[in-house]
């Protein structure tokens, strides 16, 4: 592909190809640019008594804990920060969903191109133009892909069948299968691209989190329609049961100073980190005993130099708030990193 080349998006696939291509490196990437055209919509359809051109109260909830996600994964593609309270005014109006109900049943449409585009252009200069791409399709796929609805409830039963007693639920659910083939490649080729971008793990859960309380809201409906997947409301119900969990593990990997250093535990010590992506400031745990040595010389490096160091951490987060982190690896940065 020639350099300076627009991409116009306007269907699921061209995302999938384009992302395969990119972590694959066959695409670099660079002077690459993304214009979206049609592609993403989310559209969700419900029927029954309570839904005739309306919304209500229940789903409502879910459709503001789908604002929350949006939120929060944009917080975390360009701050590497789960807290929704980075944003700016201006980014909040820009994430904003605007729901239009139409007529018969009650039809939902959200309209998210102008948010991808201006995201692609926000991380600019922050990262490499890859990754860049990357991100910005893969926060597009993650919320918005059919396949990803598909696979997500597959992945619902699966663990309900496990979960469940009765023979009655069982009989319910057991025989559900939603992805086809095609969605079981798709889902591979983002949990690849997952997998190379550590911000986009947690955008996951929070996706996740997102499709939880829309079908769980919506289970008061005799059918539900979220991007094409269509169940009835009480199948909505069972697969969500337990589904999610009260803290989500993120990954926070970044450039970081280390403030100050607890080294009272001869078998771990802490260090109080603050984030050069985020600006956030949080106290995580470093197995002394477990680390490679060379991970504990870059630390001290980081201490002592009070230079910056790259790191990658593991933690959990709950409302915003980061606990229970731990560095799993340490480098010093490259000159180039360091200027960054």
């Amino acid at each position: 592909m020639p350099k300076n080349t627009q991409v116009v998006i306007q269907s699921e696939d061209q995302v999938y190809e384009l992302l395969e291509q990119l972590n694959k490196d066959v695409l670099s990437g660079d002077e690459l640019s993304l214009q979206f055209s049609g592609w993403p919509v989310f559209q969700m359809r419900l029927t029954g008594d309570e839904y005739d051109s309306t919304i209500t109260p229940s789903l409502m909830k879910g459709f503001l804990e789908l604002q929350t996600a949006i939120y929060r994964s944009y917080a975390m593609a360009r701050y590497n920060s789960p807290k929704a309270n980075k944003l700016s005014q201006r980014e909040r109006d820009m994430l904003t969903i605007r729901v239009k109900v139409e007529p018969g049943s009650s039809i939902f449409n959200i309209d998210f191109e102008a948010v991808l585009e201006n995201l692609g252009k926000e991380l600019v200069g922050k990262m490499d133009s890859k990754t860049i791409l990357l991100i910005t399709l893969g926060f597009a796929t993650l919320f918005f892909a059919d396949s990803g609805y598909k696979n997500y409830l597959d992945h619902r039963a699966q663990v309900r069948t496990q979960e469940v007693k009765s023979e009655e639920q069982k009989a319910l659910i057991e025989h559900l299968k939603f992805a086809q083939e095609q969605e079981t490649k798709r889902a591979q080729i983002m949990a690849d691209v997952v997998a190379s971008q550590p911000r986009l793990q947690t955008i996951a859960q929070f996706s996740n989190n997102a499709k939880t309380e829309l079908f769980k809201r919506s289970g008061d409906a005799e059918t539900v329609q979220i991007q094409g997947v269509e169940l009835e409301g009480e199948v909505a119900t069972e697969l969500m049961k337990n589904a999610r969990s009260k803290s989500e593990e993120i990954r926070l990997d970044g450039l970081y100073r280390i403030l100050n250093v607890d080294s009272s535990n001869p078998d771990a010590f802490k260090v109080k980190l603050r984030s050069l992506d985020s600006g956030d400031i949080f106290i995580a745990e470093v197995q002394d005993t477990t680390m490679d040595r060379k991970f504990i010389v870059a630390l001290q490096q980081g201490e002592w130099g009070r230079q910056a160091i790259r790191l990658q951490v593991n933690a959990r987060e709950l409302n915003g708030d980061i606990k229970h982190a731990k560095v799993i690896y340490a480098e010093v940065p490259t000159v180039e990193d360091s200027e960054t």
